[in-house]
């Protein structure tokens, strides 16, 4: 359930108030106990003082003196006494006045908690009104499918949106989303299935300055072909044109990606011709799945869930994900420091990339 945020600050403004104000409410007590505990035990050495014997009286005056450290040379006993009860009765006042007054904080404190407390329920069922609302609100999955070279989104292959219910994304949605995904990717071999093997035939040329090389897949479909450039001391990877390849003096390598299929390079020498055929092994293709956004908030797991359902498919999640792009970028220096290392290190990357969205349809 999707639960607008604004209205998630408020209750926890109102509780956040609702905690201040008990614990300040507290607090006050505490205090106003203490300073009235206080009082009240100035009051009774007052009634002590006045109902005690002469003898005793001289005592108690003296103790109450030394207590609030007051000069009594050259003063009679009689104003000694008066002193005393001056004193006495000065601080019981006193914290007569800071019991009243903590007493009042407290009472304030208890109003703003209970204010709180009303308000934090109100916040609650407004956001619980709102997260109702909200599920009612028709959805719309975005998608989108990206060509991933060298380890970064290149191209876009597809886009799609598909109506995907309400409040939260539904299974119909994800079932054709994944069979979207599949047919755009050439990957329609589901469990249970025997998978259509595939077959390569290659044709270079001896001289390439005067006939175009053949790749050729049987059956036709998806395929990509990268020209791997070893001359001088970088190795790069490039997409297979024929302007390329004229430029090569040196033996070079020709790398077939097939979707389903395991990824085959092929071997030439400029001056030496070369026809061959072969049959690719079955392989799956790897489709990293970036985190979705929008209300649903199980969405992503879900999208990776139902891709999964095809033997073909790969998913490498947006935690696996990111762990992938943190690796490739620490080794980068290493790579290019061993460039023999890119063929080995890269293959174990990502074939697509599937990107979207969550949101509210719009009218």
């Amino acid at each position: 359930m999707f639960i607008n945020t604004k209205f998630v600050k408020i209750e926890q403004m109102w509780q956040a108030i609702q905690y201040v104000g008990s614990g300040l409410t507290l607090a006050a007590f505490v205090v106003a106990v203490v300073a009235w505990v206080v009082k009240s035990k100035s009051e009774e050495r007052e009634r002590l003082i006045g109902s005690a014997r002469e003898s005793e009286r001289a005592d108690l005056v003296r103790d109450a003196l030394e207590f609030f450290r007051v000069d009594t040379t050259g003063l009679t006993r009689a104003q000694q006494y008066q002193l005393a009860l001056e004193q006495i009765r000065a601080r019981a006042q006193r914290f007569r006045i800071v019991a009243i007054v903590v007493c009042t904080i407290a009472f304030l404190g208890v109003v703003v908690a209970i204010y709180a407390i009303v308000r934090s329920n109100a916040s609650s069922t407004s956001a619980s009104a709102a997260g109702a609302q909200d599920e009612k609100k028709p959805l719309t999955l975005f998608a989108s499918i990206w060509k991933v070279q060298l380890d970064t989104k290149s191209s876009i292959v597809a886009q799609k949106e598909f109506s995907a219910g309400s409040g939260r994304v539904s299974a119909t949605a994800l079932s054709e989303l994944a069979e979207w995904v599949s047919n755009q990717l050439g990957l329609t071999t589901r469990s249970g299935a025997t998978p259509t093997p595939v077959r390569l035939k290659v044709q270079i040329p001896a001289d390439l300055t005067r006939e175009r090389p053949i790749i050729q897949r049987i059956p036709e479909g998806k395929m990509d072909i990268m020209l791997w450039d070893v001359r001088g001391s970088v190795k790069s990877r490039m997409p297979l044109t024929w302007d390329a390849l004229k430029d090569m003096q040196t033996p070079f390598q020709l790398e077939v990606r097939i979707p389903g299929s395991e990824t085959t390079v092929i071997e030439a020498t400029p001056g030496t011709p070369l026809a061959k055929e072969m049959e690719l092994a079955p392989a799956t293709v790897s489709i990293g799945v970036e985190k979705f956004a929008g209300p649903d908030a199980g969405i992503t797991e879900r999208v990776c869930n139902q891709l999964t359902a095809n033997p073909l498919i790969k998913i490498v999640n947006p935690d696996m994900l990111e762990a992938v792009r943190k690796q490739i970028e620490a080794d980068k220096e290493e790579l290019r420091k061993h460039p023999m290392m890119q063929m080995s290190a890269r293959s174990l990357g990502i074939d697509y990339m599937i990107s979207g969205s969550v949101q509210a349809k719009t009218p």
